[in-house]
């Protein structure tokens, strides 16, 4: 894995590090932590109005739930994990998911690819440039009207920067990049997506407050005109 970004290396050793913390948290789950009919369902109900078949990429599949949760509504899925110890998790829990190990930036997937495409949790890991290369990736991999899921934490000022998490047993830095909701929400707009809905999540017992968005790739008019 060719990993040329600071950050992407140190992310990565980050989540080796943690990996089975994640794994206990998916067996302990918090009361504050959203239900995964809501994380994962609310994207496939609006995907299914418009697709009978659903190919879903998710990018950093953690704990591998939001992949089993689209394995057992019908979708084929393709991972993309950092992490060689989160992938190998993430496995156990998907088996039937195709993973590709490695940095999702130089990762390369066919235009118009995917019906739904899920980013829970790790657009903050990237600087404010790279993540709108990110999204302005995803935006071409997604199908016509197809949907992502993209969420953060949300912040009263604008920040990144090398972070210690200590949300964890084992204190260790990360790159974290803390959005605003204004900021996150304009800069998705600025990538093509049109917003379909907004999700708030209040984790007390973490101290986080989450913003999630479901978004579309829209038709283009005269394309949809014309069929």
């Amino acid at each position: 894995m060719d990993l040329t970004k600071k950050y992407i290396r140190v992310n990565q050793q980050t989540y080796d590090t943690l990996h089975n913390e994640y794994n206990s948290r998916a067996y302990n789950k918090s009361s504050c932590e959203e239900k995964l009919d809501i994380l994962g369902g609310s994207v496939l109900k609006y995907a299914k109005i418009f697709f009978e078949d659903i190919n879903a990429l998710e990018i950093g599949p953690g704990s591998g739930e939001i992949l089993s949760y689209f394995e057992q509504h019908g979708c084929r899925t393709i991972a993309v994990e950092l992490s060689p110890k989160m992938a190998e998790i993430a496995e156990t829990r998907s088996p039937y998911t195709v993973f590709i190990l490695g940095d999702i930036l130089e990762t390369e997937f066919a235009n118009d690819q995917f019906e739904v495409i899920y980013a829970g949790a790790v657009i903050h890991l990237f600087p404010r440039d790279d993540a709108i290369e990110l999204l302005t990736k995803m935006y071409k991999w997604l199908k016509p009207n197809g949907l992502l899921f993209v969420n953060t934490t949300i912040h009263s000022s604008s920040e990144e920067s090398y972070q210690t998490k200590y949300d964890y047993k084992i204190p260790i830095k990360r790159f974290r990049k803390k959005w605003t909701e204004e900021e996150f929400s304009n800069v998705i707009k600025s990538c093509g997506f049109e917003v379909v809905k907004r999700l708030f999540t209040d984790e007390k017992d973490r101290g986080k407050k989450w913003v999630a968005f479901i978004v579309q790739k829209r038709k283009l008019h005269h394309e949809s005109k014309s069929q």
